[in-house]
């Protein structure tokens, strides 16, 4: 259909301009091959043909059309199109809800991973090894996602409608899947604090330091120490150091972004601080460990 007043939609604050925006299609062709940071949690549906992902954290998974995949915010990645194929991306900037009456803390402990999910040469290579969270799309959430599709296509990028829609995908998790299924979607950001640990994964890069998160959530710095602690299992100096040199590492050895630009989004101050930062943690300087992943390359 035709979207009316097509210009004052795009002359609308809410009209999504970003290069991520918070909903999108993609379409990927055959062969094609990219390496992507996951800054937010993201809900990805396969719409057509076959993908191949890598993560750092999980196993190889080919990912074919009827799909769900949860992306947990921080797992890179990268992607291979095994054919040519269409994905929408569901770009989830808060903590995720269900509902407003059921809470995503209540999945946890309901079932735990079984065997049968993860196929028996990955147990035998690696025991316990995590998988991404999948869905098989029934019926009304094809429907759901044909909807969408339509009104992006037509030309309606609103953020605020895009929100809704996200909200509605949550609802019709909550009304058609079983909880043990959504358990296994969700497992891997899932813990008995939920709302806590979700928040601090979205909101600790752009907040930087352990007092200012203690800050944005009212709370003394040892009262968030410990909240983190019993949740992250570590302290957050630790938890923050370890994440910050895995986005770090990735960035520098991966791509050919300038180290101005990585250490801008990897929540450094300046390229001298993350020259600082990468001596300490990798014993060597931003242009040694890129020279020294270029030199494998060539082996």
């Amino acid at each position: 259909m035709d979207l009316l007043y097509r210009s004052e939609h795009m002359a609308c604050r809410h009209y999504d301009r970003t290069d991520k925006p918070v909903i999108e299609v993609v379409k990927i062709v055959k062969g094609e091959k990219r390496i992507l940071s996951v800054n937010n949690n993201e809900i990805v549906f396969i719409i057509e043909g076959r993908l191949r992902y890598f993560f750092k954290e999980f196993p190889t998974h080919e990912a074919v059309k009827g799909q769900i995949i949860f992306r947990p915010a921080g797992a890179d990645y990268a992607y291979e199109g095994l054919l040519d194929s269409i994905v929408v991306i569901f770009r989830v900037h808060k903590p995720i809800a269900l509902c407003d009456k059921f809470s995503i803390e209540k999945l946890y402990g309901n079932k735990k991973i079984e065997a049968e999910n993860i196929s028996e040469p990955l147990l035998e290579a690696e025991p316990g090894l995590k998988r991404i969270g999948t869905l098989e799309i029934n019926s009304r959430i094809w429907y759901f996602i044909d909807g969408v599709m339509d009104c992006i296509t037509d030309g309606i990028k609103c953020r605020c409608w895009f929100e809704l829609k996200i909200k509605e995908f949550l609802v019709l998790l909550r009304a058609y899947y079983t909880k043990e299924k959504l358990h296994d979607f969700f497992y891997i950001i899932l813990s008995g604090d939920t709302a806590f640990s979700e928040y601090v994964r979205l909101n600790w890069l752009s907040l930087r330091t352990v007092q200012s998160l203690a800050d944005s959530l009212n709370m003394t710095r040892k009262q968030f120490t410990t909240r983190f602690t019993r949740v992250f299992g570590k302290t957050p100096i630790r938890w923050m150091t370890e994440t910050r040199a895995q986005m770090a590492y990735k960035e520098i050895t991966s791509t050919k972004k300038p180290f101005k630009q990585i250490a801008s989004e990897c929540g450094f101050s300046s390229d001298t601080e993350l020259i600082r930062f990468s001596k300490k943690e990798f014993k060597k300087t931003p242009t040694e460990l890129r020279d020294q992943e270029g030199n494998r390359e060539k082996l």
